[in-house]
């Protein structure tokens, strides 16, 4: 099968289209889906994985990346309940698998419908974001009700620009971080107050504003240690990432030095201050979170932002230009010509 690949750690430029991947093959005493991918979505993790900067996830090469994917069952195993081939669906494939190819085999556990409303390029940019914001915050607002104050560092992007439509929607008053010529859309999506970085520091913006959860999107201890003087006593912070976006290359002894560094800190807020930090991992695959963000986007009417679209064969173009950290909202890779 058709497959973006690559066969070393490095930039972009490593990765190429291969028409002769081993396409996966489904066990039929089984509950998983073979899966015809019609459009991925790039997502940092893949980059990060692509250049070498995450240690704790080695592969075997050739690889293939990406998490996300929407598109058309071909075959399901003989335990699936919830499809049928021919069905359109989208998820998130489990670790280690790869979404820049033809085929994916998955769980059905990880995939949902697709809303009739969505096309596939806006389906695939969902899945990985819309589980981080969910499971990040998302899950704690609905505990704590409507009211509450949340800052998302770095809104515009992928994760950052779903966590403030969704905790809009759940009743939070939203502040958010990004660029100038990214407020009005951040805005659009529920924000109610917008700190544009390159002319405002935020720390300073808000420093009358306490909040019970900051997001962190970017990552780097500077943002960190600006965020959690703006909690709120028992205020709880949350990275999706907590290594410093300018760094590229990472070795286990720098990842565990900054766990360290993470720990310590968290340690002295834990005690004094009430303050809970954790780093998030999308821990749950299933489509019932999935779904249920889903479902509040669709009474909303909303559909994410695509920034850009690329063929399979221009997969390291994708990458280039995410790697910019100026998205708003996802890139999306066409497997299948649309």
């Amino acid at each position: 099968m058709r497959a973006s690949i690559f066969h070393k750690i490095g930039d972009p430029s490593v990765l190429a289209v291969t028409s002769d991947f081993p396409k996966p093959v489904l066990a039929g005493d089984s509950d998983l889906v073979l899966v015809k991918i019609v459009a991925a979505s790039v997502n940092p993790i893949d980059y990060k994985i692509r250049e070498g900067s995450v240690p704790f996830q080695p592969r075997k090469l050739p690889a293939v990346v990406g998490r996300d994917l929407s598109g058309v069952v071909e075959a399901v195993g003989a335990k699936v309940t919830k499809f049928k081939p021919g069905d359109e669906v989208f998820g998130m494939a489990e670790a280690l698998i790869g979404t820049y190819c033809e085929y994916v085999v998955v769980s059905q556990r990880s995939l949902v419908k697709k809303p009739s409303l969505w096309s596939h390029r806006e389906a695939a940019a969902l899945p990985l974001v819309c589980l981080t914001a969910y499971q990040s915050v998302g899950r704690l607002l609905e505990k704590a009700g409507r009211g509450k104050k949340v800052l998302v560092i770095g809104g515009s992007g992928g994760v950052g620009s779903t966590a403030v439509r969704l905790y809009s929607a759940l009743g939070a008053e939203v502040y958010a971080t990004c660029s100038g010529r990214n407020a009005e859309y951040v805005r659009g999506l529920g924000a109610h107050r917008v700190i544009d970085y390159t002319s405002e520091d935020f720390a300073v913006a808000l420093k009358n504003v306490e909040f019970e959860y900051v997001l962190d999107t970017v990552g780097g201890k500077a943002d960190r240690d600006k965020a959690r003087n703006l909690l709120s006593y028992g205020g709880t912070f949350i990275a999706v990432t907590i290594m410093d976006p300018s760094v590229h290359s990472v070795g286990v002894g720098t990842a565990l030095g900054v766990m360290f560094d993470y720990a310590k800190t968290w340690s002295y807020e834990r005690i004094w201050r009430g303050i809970n930090y954790s780093f998030m991992l999308v821990r749950d695959f299933g489509g019932d979170d999935l779904e249920k963000v889903v479902n509040i986007f669709l009474r909303l009417g909303f559909k994410p932002n695509i920034d850009a679209v690329f063929p399979l064969d221009k997969a390291a173009d994708a990458h280039a230009q995410a790697q910019q950290g100026r998205t708003r909202g996802k890139i999306v890779i066409d497997v299948q010509q649309q």
